[in-house]
């Protein structure tokens, strides 16, 4: 399934495919999606509303600022995970333990 993005900054309309997806990350009121083909996208939405969107898609909160999809997850160890494209996201204390108990199930 692919979503139709309105609110997409320098372009009308964007389609992208949740299993495209590397993480998100946020920026103020925007968020820079990095995508599995190298490049970015930036959308006019908050990182919250994109949670929203893709939870059912097996993407994680390991902090505030940044949503990951878990295929693409390298390691992960207490305070960090890593993903396939070397991006390293900190892991929040007060996420940790729901982190860490997802990571364990899949």
């Amino acid at each position: 399934m692919k979503y139709k993005f309105e609110n997409v900054r320098a372009i009308q309309k964007a389609e992208i495919s949740p299993q495209d997806i590397i993480l998100i990350k946020a920026d103020f009121n925007y968020t820079v999606f990095h995508l599995k083909n190298g490049k970015k996208l930036t959308l006019a939405k908050t990182l919250l509303e994109c949670e929203q969107m893709l939870e059912s898609y097996g993407f994680l909160r390991p902090s505030r600022s940044v949503l990951i999809n878990l295929s693409f997850l390298k390691t992960i160890n207490d305070s960090e995970v890593v993903m396939v494209n070397d991006f390293i996201s900190p892991v929040s204390r007060r996420r940790k333990m729901n982190v860490l108990s997802i990571i364990k199930q899949k």
